[in-house]
C-alpha cells in the first residue's frame, strides 16, 4: 500500500480491566489493526462505544496473526478525564493512551480525517488495508482477505 511504517509511542499507559500500566510491547513483530482516536474526538463517546469492536477482538484471537491496538491520543488537558473513564468502563481488552500526544507525529502518514484512523499493518508495520471493517460489509470482505493475506 505504500512506505509509511506505524510507530507506536513510547511511554504509554495500558488500560487493561480497569487496571493501568506501562505499555510493554511485545518482542515478536506482528501485524496490527490499530484503531486510532485523537484529542479532536469526543473521548467518553468513544469510551461508551468500545464493546462494538469485540468482533475485531475476537477474530484476532481466533486468527493469532494480528494483536488489535485501539489507542487514544487526548490533548495534556485530557489524559486525566480519558484515564478515569478508561478505569471505570474496565473495559475487558487493553487500550492504550499516548501520554505523551506524539502519536500523529511519529505516523504523520494517518491523515487528520478520522475515517482513517483505522488501519491494518504487516508485522514490519506497514499499511495494507485502511478503514472500518465494521463499517459495512464491503469493508468487513477486503479487511477479511487482507487478514487472510497476512
Amino acid at each position: 500500500m505504500s512506505e509509511a511504517q506505524f510507530v507506536l509511542p513510547e511511554g504509554c499507559l495500558s488500560v487493561d480491566g480497569g487496571h493501568v500500566s506501562v505499555y510493554r510491547p511485545d518482542c515478536i513483530a506482528k501485524a496490527k489493526f490499530v484503531i486510532f482516536y485523537g484529542p479532536e474526538e469526543c473521548g467518553s463517546c468513544r469510551i461508551d462505544r468500545l464493546e462494538g469492536l469485540d468482533t475485531l477482538y475476537r477474530l484476532a484471537e481466533t486468527r493469532r496473526n494480528f494483536d488489535v491496538e485501539v489507542i487514544f491520543s487526548p490533548s495534556q488537558e485530557q489524559v486525566q478525564e480519558i484515564m478515569e473513564l478508561l478505569r471505570r468502563k474496565a473495559f475487558k481488552w487493553p487500550v492504550l493512551v499516548d501520554v505523551q500526544g506524539t502519536f500523529m507525529e511519529l505516523n504523520d502518514f494517518v491523515p487528520d480525517d478520522n475515517r482513517f484512523h483505522y488501519f491494518l499493518t504487516d508485522a514490519d508495520g506497514r499499511p495494507v488495508f485502511v478503514g472500518n471493517p465494521l463499517f459495512s460489509n464491503s469493508l468487513w470482505n477486503l479487511f477479511i482477505r487482507a487478514v487472510d493475506s497476512l
